[in-house]
């Protein structure tokens, strides 16, 4: 890395990065890309972070998370970069000196491999708590150059997602959403754009929390992801002094009813998110560099060598209706096809008490189901005998209205509102800050691992509790 006339370069061979600092110390990312490509404009003009708090909110009103009074006043204390083995770090801290918010913003990119991964942490080393309302986990002001022209050739990307209905990608010109100002009065900032919210527990319901930038043109194409897996997370795509931004957030106030207070002496990290890059070859070398990415990011375990071949008895087999008779020649045919793991899916605690969807929460094996003498262990060593690992499926956050967890379990252990547990689709939701949820947790593993030997757990979930507990 080096440092010339307050501008500083880091990045490997397949990806560069330039930060330029103000006069004031103020430092904005003005390129990333490929190294030794001609730059044509000065770059735009967001900060590093992006945050908002009680008190300290943004500089121009709409349903943007940009130009924040704290954004805008962070200035560099320090940088530093590193190498992790194959990863290349750089840390740049940041101090506000009204407030004493410190935030340190943590790139890393792995060698080789066009994509950015980034996150924050923040600190507070003022006297006064910071109620926090939304801060960036990435913000990059330069995904076109400066240059109207740019955004009119400029097409958003995004993904429409469901279950048995994923990943159907859309694409449309930005300028559908991102006007063009002209005449005598011109708006620079404007409020108008592109922006998706994920606001629900699964991360992916609705929407991925994924999204691009195209040129149509030259195929010069970004692709971001939220790597947040059980909350809120929101993108944006927008125009900032006539160039394209992306700015990626995990839960905030204005969208998911999230807050942190942030006191002195304590630090808050955002999840991280990732920014591929493609010179020429359009989204689909942009995707490319993000799945090379993901198996880069992805911690090695032997399984992701040996990738061994589970069968599950759920989708177009047993629909959570297995028994003993119904398993047998099912884990014969498995075993016959040459499955490793054999997994018991939905319904296997569920007796004559209300379902499997509501009784969920004590895990223990029905015997209406498994009617011999061994009860479920026939099966599970059916599975052993036919060389092949037995597995069972768990919802483990959950307890069905109808378990007689609802009432060994205090108030306390669940999520609750105005004092009220929290009651969907049948089923309560497990707080697992309380010792009773966890401890119910650990001896439903330890039984079913330790004492069972059940080599494999398939983990769920399937409600949308809402904002959480208060």
């Amino acid at each position: 890395m080096t440092k010339e006339q307050e501008t500083f370069h880091w990045g490997h061979e397949a990806l560069h990065l330039e930060i330029v600092l103000d006069d004031d110390g103020s430092p904005r990312l003005t390129h990333l890309g490929l190294p030794g490509e001609a730059r044509t404009s000065p770059g735009a003009s967001l900060p590093l972070v992006e945050v908002t708090a009680a008190g300290h909110g943004r500089g121009w009103s709409g349903n943007r998370l940009v130009d924040t009074a704290l954004g805008g006043r962070l200035r560099h204390r320090t940088h530093r970069a590193t190498r992790d083995a194959d990863w290349h770090v750089l840390t740049v801290e940041l101090h506000d000196p009204e407030t004493g918010l410190v935030a340190e913003v943590t790139y890393r990119s792995p060698d080789g491999i066009p994509v950015l991964r980034s996150e924050v942490t923040l600190r507070n080393e003022g006297r006064t708590t910071l109620p926090l309302e939304s801060v960036s986990s990435l913000v990059v002001g330069c995904l076109t150059p400066q240059d109207p022209a740019a955004i009119d050739a400029a097409d958003l990307l995004w993904a429409e997602n469901d279950w048995v209905a994923e990943c159907r990608w859309r694409r449309r010109p930005m300028r559908l959403t991102t006007p063009a100002h002209g005449g005598q009065v011109s708006n620079g900032h404007g409020r108008a754009g592109f922006a998706l919210n994920g606001q629900r527990t699964w991360s992916s319901c609705g929407h991925l929390p994924m999204g691009g930038l195209t040129d149509r043109r030259s195929g010069r194409t970004w692709v971001w992801q939220i790597e947040h897996n059980g909350g809120g997370w929101r993108w944006e795509c927008e125009e900032r002094d006539e160039a394209a931004y992306a700015a990626l957030f995990g839960p905030t106030d204005t969208h998911h009813v999230w807050r942190h207070p942030l006191e002195p002496g304590a630090a808050f990290r955002t999840v991280p998110a990732a920014l591929s890059f493609s010179a020429d070859g359009g989204p689909d070398a942009a995707f490319a560099a993000l799945t090379h990415y993901r198996r880069a990011q992805r911690r090695p375990h032997a399984d992701h060598q040996r990738l061994p071949v589970i069968f599950n008895d759920y989708m177009n087999c047993l629909m959570g209706d297995p028994t003993t008779e119904k398993l047998l020649p099912h884990i014969d045919a498995a075993a016959d096809a040459g499955a490793e793991y054999f997994v018991i899916d939905a319904g296997w605690y569920d007796g004559d008490n209300g379902g499997w969807w509501t009784t969920v929460g004590a895990w223990e094996p029905a015997a209406s189901r498994f009617p011999g003498e061994r009860g479920i262990h026939e099966v599970l060593d059916r599975i052993r005998e036919r060389g092949m690992v037995p597995g069972l499926w768990l919802e483990p956050e959950v307890i069905g209205v109808s378990s007689p967890m609802v009432t060994s379990l205090p108030d306390e252990a669940f999520f609750r509102r105005d004092g009220v547990r929290v009651t969907e689709s049948g089923r309560h939701h497990l707080d697992l800050r309380h010792p009773a949820a966890r401890a119910h947790l650990d001896q439903v593993v330890d039984r079913l691992v330790g004492e069972w030997g059940v080599g494999y757990l398939k983990l769920d979930h399937n409600i949308d509790p809402g904002s959480g507990t208060s």
